[in-house]
């Protein structure tokens, strides 16, 4: 049996469709049983939860919910820190769910010995019985490093743990793909309140619960292949030819499925499109949706720009579709920011965006799904936020998904 875990918290209901697609690739993908431990609060309706029943039956698996508001008052435990932290700058940006997997020691019943977490938003893409067999560092953890998820060579400067000397960044690993030996994760009772303890003593660390297990576990974990989370927007940036037996991490909020000839958002939709959640009529209306929502965003982007050169900013790999759609900016230019093995520089990116608005007035859009952990260095380097500069993700992914009606039809809507 192979157990497998997974955190809910679901205000809108969008997280239960996107854990049940999740389990459903699972279930599709892997020979061996499997039991789901669903940790979860009261946002969970009877709906969704009788749906990841049927789900588990329609694999012959098995599924067991654990409310975490029965059986913890996570409120109470964060909000003894949310003051303090507040005074000290720490945004709080996280979901409850996220501090989930640091209970798990109190929550999993003594005779389950090892455990694979997976966040919401992953598609199992290959039998997850090879995760399962891979071994724990003497920690009892095992994750994938991020330098291996978005190919670095060298540091990344917008870790704010590693730089400051807590974690050594080649060891850095992200919390959506854990392998855990249970015996060993129960000996850290406390993980939750000495982690928020420790960020409120560090306001700038971002990444929340990540930041929390990497101080704690990064130095003596074992480290995996990338091919056991597999970041969907690294693929896309390198070109990648489609989806290959890997776990699939669709991270960023990079889960559009809606009308998408993309390989990646394909995938997703193939496994939503085998779940209890799909429904052919929503599907239809959803895609719909997203082609106004394309329409919008580019609208948005003609009123922003008043009448400037326009410069749109990411990886070669989106350049096509640049080419392709936005034809309505006849002045415009495309600026790679990965040009060198996918390296990137901030100071050369400086240089460049001050050259080019030297020579005329100028909007830089930026198109890069990690664009919020490096823009603070624009605005370091004397380039003002939403008009210097717009971050033009959200136009990005609707360009992937084919929201955005080409050529002609776009020049006709607006």
């Amino acid at each position: 049996m192979i157990h497998v875990c997974y955190a809910l918290h679901d205000k809108n209901g969008k997280y239960s469709r996107l854990t049940g697609t999740s389990i459903c690739s699972l279930f599709a993908n892997t020979k061996a049983w499997v039991t789901i431990h669903l940790l979860h609060d009261k946002t969970l309706t009877g709906e969704n939860r009788q749906r990841f029943i049927e789900l588990s039956r329609q694999y012959v698996n098995h599924i067991v919910f654990y409310n975490m508001d029965e059986l913890f008052d996570i409120d109470a435990i964060v909000q003894k820190y949310v003051g303090t932290a507040r005074k000290k700058g720490l945004s709080l940006q996280y979901s409850l769910a996220s501090l989930y997997r640091l209970l798990l020691m109190h929550v999993l019943p003594k005779d389950i010995h090892r455990l694979i977490y997976l966040d919401s938003d992953i598609v199992v893409n290959c039998d997850i019985q090879n995760l399962w067999n891979e071994e724990v560092g003497e920690n009892g953890l095992a994750a994938v490093p991020e330098m291996k998820i978005f190919h670095w060579e060298k540091a990344n400067e917008t870790k704010a743990v590693c730089n400051d000397g807590f974690v050594k960044f080649e060891r850095y690993f992200n919390s959506g793909v854990l392998l855990l030996d249970l015996d060993v994760y129960r000996q850290y009772p406390t993980l939750l309140k000495d982690g928020l303890s420790f960020l409120v003593e560090h306001p700038t660390y971002s990444c929340f619960d990540q930041d929390i297990l990497n101080y704690v576990f990064s130095e003596h974990c074992r480290l995996l292949d990338v091919r056991y989370n597999t970041f969907v927007e690294t693929e896309r940036r390198r070109g990648g030819g489609g989806a290959v037996s890997a776990i699939y991490h669709y991270a960023a909020h990079n889960y559009s499925m809606w009308g998408s000839t993309d390989a990646f958002a394909q995938l997703l939709s193939h496994y939503y499109q085998l779940s209890p959640w799909y429904d052919d009529t929503q599907f239809a209306v959803a895609c719909q949706n997203n082609l106004r929502l394309g329409i919008r965003l580019c609208a948005n982007l003609v009123r922003g720009v008043q009448g400037r050169r326009v410069v749109f900013c990411g990886h070669k790999d989106i350049l096509p579709i640049v080419q392709r759609d936005l034809i309505i900016f006849p002045e415009s230019i495309f600026l790679n920011i990965f040009p060198q093995d996918n390296n990137f520089s901030v100071a050369k990116l400086l240089r460049n965006m001050r050259q080019l608005r030297d020579e005329k007035p100028t909007c830089f859009v930026f198109m890069d799904i990690l664009f919020q952990q490096w823009s603070h260095y624009l605005v370091e380097g004397g380039f003002q936020p939403d008009w210097d500069f717009i971050d033009g993700t959200a136009l990005m992914l609707a360009l992937k998904g084919d929201a955005i009606p080409t050529s002609q039809g776009l020049l006709d809507t607006l």
